[in-house]
């Protein structure tokens, strides 16, 4: 619910458009007509972002098979400037691209926590690892083997040189991405998420995810 304070006259022109609009959105709701939006519900809440235009999750923008996060500018984020997601089907069993461009050199962590329940073994933290990357564009790949139906939440943290290594756990920019059982990417902007990687649930789900080229809270810098 919003409270507006200097509620404004409307025009008589503005009050029949709203009418009608809400006249059409009954009648396809009385029809059955609506479209269905996929449910994209991750099972984890993450903190939304507070103020600024996008205020909340909002769905990424899917051409050709890509998903692009078409306000991460209004944003405003310190390091990121652009982020896409696809999918390459040759790549190690399905492998999850996440290209991003940075606006400055920054330490870079990257966590893929997987959230569907598909596989009983199947969920947890599958990658961690900080690396040092330069202004520009940075290809990462945070999910292989990428069968249909999975879910994952995507954070990307970062931090300068010098700054306390906790910095790339808090805040990171998180993304929800799964694909369809037809095998097509899904996803949306979901919030700011904080790890704590000292609490004893932040582990790798199992022996692969624990190699250290993998999973790593240490940083570099």
């Amino acid at each position: 619910m919003y409270y507006i304070e200097n509620v404004e006259r409307v025009s008589r022109r503005d009050f029949f458009t709203t009418s009608f609009r809400a006249g059409v959105f009954l009648l396809l709701a009385a029809c059955g007509r609506l479209p269905e939006r996929p449910s994209l519900t991750p099972t984890v809440a993450i903190r939304s972002i507070g103020n600024g235009p996008n205020q909340g999750p909002y769905d990424l923008t899917e051409a050709n098979g890509v998903l692009t996060d078409g306000r991460i500018d209004f944003l405003q984020h310190p390091f990121l400037e652009a982020v896409k997601f696809s999918f390459d089907p040759a790549r190690q069993g399905g492998s999850l691209v996440l290209d991003t461009i940075l606006r400055k050199d920054a330490e870079f962590r990257l966590i893929s926590d997987e959230r569907d329940q598909v596989l009983s073994t199947n969920p947890g933290i599958i990658f961690c690892a900080p690396t040092l990357e330069k202004a520009g564009p940075v290809r990462k790949f945070p999910v292989i083997r990428f069968g249909p139906r999975e879910e994952y939440l995507i954070s990307l943290g970062f931090k300068l040189p010098g700054e306390d290594c906790l910095t790339t756990y808090k805040e990171m920019h998180t993304y929800y991405i799964t694909r369809d059982g037809s095998g097509n990417l899904q996803g949306r902007f979901e919030g700011l998420r904080t790890f704590n990687p000292n609490d004893p649930s932040f582990k790798p789900r199992d022996s692969e995810a624990a190699q250290p080229a993998y999973f790593q809270k240490g940083c570099l810098s």
